[in-house]
């Protein structure tokens, strides 16, 4: 075996040699080492969360939490045959290329191998063929890995790792996660708790990091410059990283409007094909969503062109170095509906779809969320509403596809009542999107206390 891939394992598992050191070290992943409570994933109240004969392989953006919340699954396991193998070390990514040879070398560092943990398996060449030749060897250990979003990486694993793997989606805290985690119990306190945290996610956006730092600003910058310099250059070779820059700031501006891609082409000096290309990078990195519209067979409907939005709030207002209070912003209103994405594209079911509505009349809805043949419609208004009122908008959509449900998400009125079949809530961020967080998983299905208001 390389006495070098030897040396480096026993240096990041020291606990093979000495089980008395496994808390201490453990410990040194999870945030209370650095005096942070640790924030319990949606991901991990779900019944498959890690498959014992499966690859568990955690997907998603940079600093989403993905390796902390392995290790806080590891946390709770015998250290006993658990290996973590990082895939940032050049020597143990090389030695990563054949599966067979690989795990003939690890039952010479641990008698029973019993947990494998690749960290950043996407630099490991061919990484999925060799997560599928483990699996295949029939190994009796449960496989870990995460991977920061690439094409080469996706588009493999979803060929190679086909019946083999679980493929989990981390992305920054939802307000379901961070919000209803470590609050105080009294009801009036913890409300005002959870508004504190609203306002900062508006602005800051739900990074980990970015939640617990008191420089957030710096902590976003650290973000942003590692995806567009160490990510654009080193891994998705781009050819002009300065008019990537450009598109990519262009992109903060236009949240929520339609996409142009010959106009994006046109004022970043670059042609359309590239643009296209460059916009694939960002969603396939899980900084932007371009949100198809919905079509339900009605030929005034608006069919081409998607919506942009970014998945993080904070990311966006770094790339235009905007952060000032929400309730002072000028774009407070696209900054609103573009919260109220990122919350429903956390939160909603993987069969789940998003879409926005849109006809050639100029009515529109901001959101439609599908489930099978379930239709929900949401609307985004960044203001403290007094009274129930609707938009023409609404009611056009709600008398043409009688939607289960069309959810006003407000500052502040907590009502309801019926048009037809459907009924219609208006909500706040807190009781819609927090108290998902005491419910199933990836629902909407959010009971909360409201006045009931009669047409």
């Amino acid at each position: 075996m390389n006495p070098d891939v030897v040396a480096i394992l026993r240096l990041y598992n020291p606990w093979l040699e000495n089980p008395q050191r496994w808390k201490t070290e453990v410990d040194k992943h999870l945030p209370k080492f650095f005096g942070f409570p640790y924030i319990l994933r949606s991901v991990e109240k779900l019944p498959t969360w890690h498959h014992s004969s499966k690859v568990n392989l955690v997907i998603g953006p940079r600093q989403s939490g993905k390796s902390t919340m392995i290790w806080h699954a590891l946390s709770t396991m015998n250290p006993s045959g658990l290996i973590y193998i990082n895939g940032n070390e050049s020597v143990l990514r090389q030695w990563c290329s054949s599966p067979a040879a690989v795990w003939n070398d690890l039952r010479q560092i641990a008698e029973k191998p019993r947990v494998l943990f690749f960290e950043e398996v996407q630099y490991v060449e061919n990484a999925a063929l060799f997560l599928k030749g483990l699996v295949d060897l029939g190994i009796d250990a449960a496989v870990f890995a995460t991977g920061s979003a690439s094409f080469h990486l996706h588009d493999k694993i979803r060929e190679s790792l086909a019946g083999r793997a679980e493929r989990w989606l981390l992305l920054p805290f939802s307000l379901a996660e961070w919000g209803c985690g470590e609050q105080p119990q009294a009801p009036a306190l913890r409300e005002i708790a959870i508004s504190e945290k609203l306002k900062r996610m508006l602005v800051y956006g739900g990074y980990p990091e970015v939640c617990f730092s008191e420089q957030p600003e710096a902590a976003l910058n650290r973000l942003v410059e590692s995806f567009v310099i160490r990510d654009a250059s080193d891994v998705f070779r781009i050819r002009f990283p300065a008019k990537f820059r450009k598109l990519l700031t262009l992109m903060s501006t236009q949240i929520g409007n339609l996409v142009n891609f010959s106009n994006w082409a046109s004022m970043c000096g670059l042609d359309v094909k590239t643009v296209e290309n460059y916009a694939d990078i960002l969603e396939e990195s899980h900084v932007i969503k371009l949100v198809p519209p919905y079509v339900g067979g009605k030929r005034s409907e608006i069919t081409s062109s998607p919506k942009l939005f970014f998945i993080d709030n904070g990311i966006r207002n770094e790339v235009i170095h905007q952060y000032s209070d929400f309730e002072m912003r000028p774009d407070k209103g696209p900054l609103f509906e573009n919260w109220l994405f990122s919350e429903l594209y956390k939160n909603k079911k993987v069969a789940d779809g998003i879409h926005f509505w849109r006809s050639k009349s100029g009515a529109e809805v901001d959101f439609i969320l599908q489930h099978a043949d379930r239709i929900e419609a949401f609307e985004a208004k960044a203001a403290a509403l007094k009274r129930p009122s609707l938009s023409r908008s609404a009611r056009s959509f709600i008398g043409a596809y009688a939607p289960e449900h069309l959810y006003v998400i407000n500052l502040e009125l907590e009502t309801e009542m019926a048009i037809e079949s459907t009924k219609v809530i208006w909500t706040t961020p807190q009781s819609f999107f927090a108290l998902a967080a005491t419910l199933e998983p990836r629902t909407f299905d959010c009971a909360t206390k409201r006045d009931s208001a009669k047409m």
